[in-house]
């Protein structure tokens, strides 16, 4: 029998979930800041832009969906059925001074080949630690994490992963703005009858944290992913079906600290849990325009 792929990609441009707070020092009008005045700056990261994409097997169509803080969009586009490239929905990022985390499970493991691309010279994305299959249930599955520490941005931001073809993935695409360092970041996987918490990452003032939540229930199941600590899930693809579940919670928070999540899937699976802590960049690289010759290795900004 011919497969097929369905590819759902869901986009929320520039939607603020939460607000950003900025604190500044006073200046003469037109006037840079001084050393000092730069240090007092107090600029929080915070959720902008986000981008659920998903293909399924047996499928045929692909379906872009988009919502803005003004209206809803729907469209149908038929696609070809042995795709090897997928696509996130086009999104509206800050010119500069964000980080992208890029987050993406795919049913064939061996489809990991090549980091993810975008539209707006960013290369290359870094992978944060390895590959992590899906064993012991799906050793042929797993999942990988992406950032771009310092991205470049704009108007419809697109970015794409390869893929095998007929093939089940899920790509979560996260902007925060006010970003620029990806102070800690951890994995783990919680086997089914456990408590889905993930490792703690620690911060040492502002940041936002991103938690991603990838289930390991199989396709018959409604999957439940709802988390605790003061989470707010942004996005999540739970129903049954031939596809790779996931949910996308991020907090806020203000101050040093130790933070973790635990998720409840109702005891029906366990998951593989990322948790991502992105903190402020200095003011010369949050405020570097989109044709910048700034240039800072990726490295320095992961810690």
């Amino acid at each position: 029998m011919m497969m097929f792929t369905f590819c759902r990609p869901r986009k929320l441009p520039s939607r603020a979930i939460f607000a950003t707070s900025v604190g500044s020092v006073p200046t003469p009008a037109g006037k840079p800041l001084t050393a000092a005045q730069d240090s007092l700056q107090i600029v929080k990261p915070t959720l902008h832009a986000h981008s659920l994409t998903y293909c399924t097997l047996a499928q045929k169509d692909w379906w872009t969906r988009g919502l803005t803080r003004i209206r809803r969009a729907l469209a149908l586009k038929p696609q070809p059925n042995l795709i090897t490239s997928l696509s996130s929905a086009a999104m509206d990022t800050k010119a500069s001074g964000s980080t992208m985390l890029v987050c993406i499970a795919k049913g064939n493991i061996s489809g990991f080949t090549q980091v993810p691309t975008d539209n707006r010279g960013n290369w290359p994305y870094l992978q944060l630690g390895p590959t992590h299959s899906y064993s012991p249930q799906y050793p042929g599955s797993g999942s990988a994490l992406y950032a771009m520490a310092a991205a470049k941005g704009g108007t419809g931001h697109i970015i794409t992963t390869d893929m095998v073809a007929n093939d089940e993935i899920t790509m979560v695409a996260v902007e925060v703005k006010n970003g620029g360092v990806i102070q800690d970041y951890k994995w783990n996987a919680v086997p089914k009858g456990n408590p889905l918490t993930s490792l703690s990452v620690t911060t040492t003032g502002p940041a936002t944290l991103v938690a991603f939540w990838w289930g390991d229930g199989n396709e018959t199941l409604a999957h439940r992913a709802v988390p605790n600590n003061g989470f707010t899930v942004i996005d999540s693809l739970l129903p049954p079906g031939l596809l790779v579940q996931t949910a996308l919670a991020t907090k806020d928070v203000t101050e040093a600290g130790s933070y973790h999540v635990t998720w409840d899937s109702g005891g029906l699976e366990g998951a593989q849990l990322y948790l991502i802590a992105v903190q402020s960049g200095p003011l010369a690289l949050r405020t570097q325009g989109a044709e910048s010759n700034l240039v800072i290795s990726q490295s320095l900004l992961i810690k």
